[in-house]
């Protein structure tokens, strides 16, 4: 990353369960990045907030909540590549399990990640670099309470994007 590049982390969620991840995601980079002009750290509750803060990003990561697969890892790093979701181990997101919770729209109004990244790229405010990261859950009713499991997820994915945002930095 050159000293001009913008880059913006978006935690997608809401307030049910497991379904928080993005959100403490972004809280917990927030804090590291409170005086840091180049990055940028907001919290969506719906795929398309992300839209009205691309312009002049390079570099978006996206965390969010994605439904438990039975796989050993439980964070998943994809990135947005020709309209595809591409796992870090090269598969594109249909061969795998793992989805995330905004990948599926909750009214006919709603767009999902997918759908928002399209759109960015129709209209020329899609980034050079997408990485959306997902973190497996288990609990999203407006009862749950988000699990132990998922909080140290969380943190492990606060600890990888801080990782690859340093080493672009350096």
């Amino acid at each position: 990353m050159t000293q001009s590049s913008k880059v913006l982390v978006a935690g997608l969620g809401s307030a049910h369960g497991d379904d928080q991840a993005g959100w403490l995601a972004a809280e917990k980079l927030a804090a590291q990045f409170r005086d840091d002009q180049d990055v940028i750290v907001r919290k969506a509750a719906i795929p398309l907030d992300v839209l009205d803060w691309l312009e002049g990003i390079e570099i978006l990561h996206v965390c969010d909540a994605c439904e438990a697969t039975h796989g050993h890892s439980k964070l998943h790093r994809f990135t947005w590549v020709a309209g595809q979701l591409v796992h870090a181990d090269n598969s594109i997101d249909s061969d795998r399990h793992a989805t995330l919770r905004t990948l599926r729209s909750a009214g006919s109004h709603d767009f999902g990640l997918p759908d928002v990244l399209r759109l960015a790229a129709e209209i020329r405010q899609l980034p050079q670099q997408v990485v959306i990261w997902a973190i497996e859950g288990t609990g999203f009713q407006p009862e749950d309470t988000m699990t132990d499991e998922t909080r140290s997820e969380v943190s492990r994915a606060v600890v990888e994007i801080l990782k690859e945002l340093r080493t672009c930095n350096a």
